[in-house]
C-alpha cells in the first residue's frame, strides 16, 4: 500500500470523531470535507470499506436529519453515494437506517444540490432487490417521479429513473410507479436529445411497467411512446438501449398494442436487431417481439 493511503488511513478515525455530535459545526464541515477530499483521492472500494470500518456510517447517517444545515447534508450524502460504490457497505447503509433520511432530502423542501447525491446514493442503493423494496416502502416512489420532470438535471433524471427502474422489479412496485403518474415523465425522457443513460433507464422502467400490468400497458402507448422507443432501435444506439427499448415494444405487443408498434415502423428496425452483428440478448429479444407483433 502507497504511504499516503497509509497515512489517509491512520487520519480517517480522529476524522470520524469530528463528524460526531461533541463538534462544533465549523469542525464537522472541515471533517466531511476532508473525508470527501480523502475518497476522491483514493478512489478505490478497499479505502471505501476502510471509511465504513473507522465508523463513518452512523455520523454521516445522523448528519443527514433535518437539524443539519443543507451544506452538511450535502456532503454527507455525498460521502455516502461514494460509499455505496461497494456493495457490501450500501447493505451496511440500509440495515444502519440509511434510506429513510436520504429519501427524506428527496422532497422539495431539499435544494438541488442535497437532493442530487441523495438520490445517486439511493440508486446504488436500489441495486439490491430487498432494498429497493425499502426504498418503495420509506415513501420514495412521489418525490422520485416529481425529480423526473423538467427542472432536474441529466444525472439526476439517470438516477431517479434508474431507481424507478429497480423498485419495477416487483409488480407492486411497478404499479405504485404508474399510479404516481411516472408514465408521462418517463415517455418525455426518451425524446431525441436525451443522455444515452437516461434514455436507457426509462425504456427499462417503462418495459417493467408494460410487463406487470395490462392498464399500465395502455397507458404507454397512449403517452405517446411507440415512436420513441422504435428510433433507438437503429444502428446508432448502444446495444443496452436497444435491448430495453426493444424489451419495452415486446411487452406493449403482448398487451394489443402490434397496430401502433407497427405503424410506427418497427418491424424493419427490430429484423436489423436480429442480425448476428447484435449481441445474443439483443437478438433473442428483438425476435421475441417481431413474433409478438405477427400474432
Amino acid at each position: 500500500m502507497p504511504p499516503p493511503a497509509r497515512a489517509a488511513r491512520r487520519e480517517l478515525k480522529h476524522l470520524v470523531r469530528k463528524l460526531g455530535p461533541g463538534s462544533r459545526p465549523a469542525q464537522t464541515v472541515q471533517a466531511l470535507a476532508k473525508v470527501l477530499q480523502l475518497c476522491n483521492d483514493a478512489a478505490d472500494e478497499d479505502f471505501m470499506v476502510a471509511v465504513a470500518a473507522a465508523g463513518a456510517t452512523p455520523p454521516l447517517l445522523k448528519l443527514l436529519r433535518s437539524g443539519s444545515s443543507a451544506d452538511v447534508q450535502r456532503m454527507a450524502a455525498l460521502a455516502l453515494w461514494g460509499l455505496t460504490d461497494s456493495d457490501d457497505i450500501a447493505i451496511i447503509i440500509a440495515a444502519a437506517g440509511g434510506i429513510p433520511p436520504l429519501v427524506q432530502l428527496l422532497g422539495s423542501g431539499s435544494s438541488a444540490a442535497v437532493r442530487k447525491p441523495a438520490v445517486g446514493a439511493l440508486q446504488a442503493l436500489s441495486r439490491n432487490a430487498k432494498t429497493a423494496v425499502t426504498i418503495a416502502a420509506a415513501g420514495a416512489i412521489p418525490p422520485l417521479v416529481q425529480l423526473l420532470g423538467r427542472g432536474s438535471s441529466a444525472e439526476v433524471h439517470e438516477c431517479s429513473a434508474g431507481i424507478l427502474c429497480n423498485i419495477s422489479a416487483c409488480a407492486a412496485g411497478s404499479l405504485a410507479i404508474a399510479a404516481a403518474g411516472a408514465v408521462p415523465l418517463l415517455v418525455q425522457l426518451l425524446q431525441p436529445g436525451s443522455p444515452v443513460a437516461v434514455l436507457n433507464n426509462a425504456a427499462a422502467t417503462l418495459a417493467s411497467i408494460a410487463d406487470w400490468n395490462a392498464e399500465n400497458a395502455f397507458a404507454i402507448p397512449a403517452a405517446g411512446a411507440i415512436p420513441l422507443l422504435v428510433q433507438p432501435l437503429g444502428p446508432g444506439s448502444p446495444a443496452l438501449v436497444q435491448l430495453n427499448a426493444a424489451g419495452a415494444l415486446l411487452n406493449l405487443a403482448r398487451n394489443e398494442s402490434e397496430d401502433i408498434i407497427i405503424a410506427a415502423g418497427a418491424i424493419p428496425a427490430l429484423e436489423q436487431l436480429v442480425g448476428p452483428e447484435s449481441p445474443e440478448r439483443v437478438r433473442m429479444v428483438a425476435s421475441d417481439a417481431l413474433a409478438a407483433l405477427a400474432e
